[in-house]
């Protein structure tokens, strides 16, 4: 049986057949053969990720990714299909399922939503219940801390749950899906209700506008 992330890598390696490389994504500057090569890179070649954080070999980095990108994009894409080497810890399923569950089903919304006319996506519910994991995980208070207030996600199935501890609290109504977009930053392209006090929405709307200078 196919985990989640294993149905994530597929479906998206069969969408980016279908775009090709050089469609808009909701990644900012990115287009589809970006997010591909990063995809790539990221689970290829950890010492290239690594050296990206370290100014010396940040330029090294950069040359691992561009020799990448410059591969036929069919070649790039079935590397990406393929998944990792055999002697990569990520191709054990535990670790594959740790590392891309969350970040297979951001960035398949990612190239999805770049199209005109996207709609949003009709989950299974292991899909689904993998997603509400997502957001009322570690991921969801790293990605939230910014804002310094606190934040409660409230599904369409009335369920609520504190993604991140503090005061103000910010409510996202929504389905799952779209309410881990917007803590992944995707907020213009969420499907979320944000609700809060006058203080708590202020604060919100301030950290996004200094996060769009």
């Amino acid at each position: 049986m196919t985990t989640v992330a294993q149905r994530e890598r597929a479906a998206l390696a069969d969408l980016f057949d279908q775009l090709g490389p050089d469609r808009p994504t909701l990644c900012e500057g990115w287009d589809t053969h970006d997010l591909l090569t990063h995809l790539v890179v990221r689970e290829r070649r950890m010492d290239a990720v690594l050296a990206s954080r370290m100014k010396p070999l940040e330029g090294w980095s950069k040359d691992v990714a561009r020799g990448y990108h410059r591969k036929p994009w069919a070649e790039e894409v079935q590397l990406f299909r393929d998944g990792p080497q055999w002697f990569n810890p990520v191709s054990l399923t535990a670790v594959d399922n740790l590392m891309n569950t969350g970040e297979y089903l951001i960035h398949h919304e990612d190239a999805r939503r770049g199209e005109p006319g996207w709609t949003v996506r009709e989950l299974d519910p292991e899909t689904e219940q993998a997603v509400v994991k997502q957001v009322c995980s570690a991921f969801s208070r790293w990605s939230l801390k910014k804002y310094g207030i606190g934040f409660r996600a409230r599904f369409t199935d009335g369920s609520e749950h504190e993604i991140a501890p503090g005061e103000p609290v910010v409510t996202l109504t929504g389905d799952p899906g779209e309410i881990l977009l917007w803590v992944s930053g995707r907020q213009q392209a969420a499907e979320v209700d944000v609700t809060g006090s006058t203080e708590a929405l202020a604060v919100v709307e301030r950290v996004q506008a200094g996060a769009g200078r």
